[in-house]
């Protein structure tokens, strides 16, 4: 996926030097900054290798659920992926054909 197929807004902050704990070996224990496009993309990429994910439509929906579906309380990467593990069959992928 790359930061073009992405389908909402991010903030404009390109800092990711602060915080290079948070991008090796993800999905790991750090916070995510989903309002972050570059962290968002990195993690996105990383769970499309990890779950040998091969379609945009499933990076897309990724997305989607971390930004309008995932509760505020989860916050760490890990605990990210596992919400997204036990939910993934639980949303419609028909707002994306809206968004995109």
């Amino acid at each position: 996926m790359q930061l073009k197929d992405l389908n909402y807004e991010y903030s404009t902050d390109y800092s990711l030097r602060l915080r290079e704990k948070a991008f090796k070996s993800m999905p790991n224990n750090e916070k995510f900054d989903k309002s972050n496009r570059y962290e968002m993309i990195l993690f996105i990429n990383s769970l499309q290798l990890l779950w040998n994910l091969n379609a945009i439509k499933d990076c897309q929906k990724i997305e989607f659920l971390i930004k309008d579906k995932m509760p505020d309380t989860i916050i760490t990467q890990l605990e990210i992926a596992d919400w997204l593990v036990l939910n993934w069959n639980n949303f419609d992928l028909s707002p994306l054909a809206k968004a995109g």
